[in-house]
């Protein structure tokens, strides 16, 4: 069912979002949710869900979730540039085609 897929897909979003930002105990939660968090836990939240997720909605979120994991996991961009050992001048050249890639891949 179409709730199944929905279901699927967060699972497959948080646990993604969870490798990639380093920390396998962050919280990950949605604009529109009301869960409550309890004190000190690390939580990142992500744009509310759509009623209805469309491959295009999945996408963005995806997008969206990828960068705030890498934003949590480097900050943004002279801790990434640091954490690369990327020179300044450099910086762009590198990360701008990985992004591109990136996003090729997710379609």
């Amino acid at each position: 069912s179409a709730n199944d897929q929905k279901n699927q897909f967060l699972e497959a979003l948080t646990n993604t979002t969870r490798a990639l930002s380093g920390d396998e105990r962050l919280r990950i939660t949605f604009q529109d949710s009301a869960e409550n968090t309890e004190e000190g836990t690390r939580v990142l939240t992500l744009p509310a869900l759509p009623m209805h997720l469309t491959p295009r909605d999945m996408a963005l979120l995806m997008g969206v979730a990828d960068q705030k994991a890498f934003m949590y996991r480097y900050g943004w961009p002279d801790e990434l540039q640091t954490a690369l050992s990327i020179a300044p001048h450099q910086y762009l050249d590198v990360i701008e085609p990985l992004e591109r890639m990136r996003v090729q891949q997710r379609g």
